[in-house]
């Protein structure tokens, strides 16, 4: 499984995040792949994004699992993960 993370450098929410996301995807197993929306226009388009921050979990074939929006605490990003692998 890989969790794609769709952030920008003007976010303060993905800011807030970013200290405990790659952590979390560690621990459980997941491999943390952070896109920069403006360095990945196209790749944040094909995948709708179009609120920050935004995680797409794929799987080994990399098809859709699942997708959520928003900030977030750590404990609710690994209910979501666990509740998605």
């Amino acid at each position: 499984m890989r969790l794609l993370e769709f952030t920008s450098p003007d976010c303060k929410t993905c800011g807030t995040m970013e200290g405990f996301v790659a952590g979390v995807c560690e621990g459980l197993g997941v491999e943390h792949v952070p896109k920069d929306v403006t360095v990945w226009p196209l790749l944040a388009r094909a995948y709708g994004i179009s609120a920050l921050p935004t995680f797409v979990l794929v799987g080994e074939d990399d098809g859709f699992v699942g997708r959520v929006s928003g900030g977030m605490s750590k404990e609710r990003l690994i209910k979501w993960l666990k509740e998605n692998t």
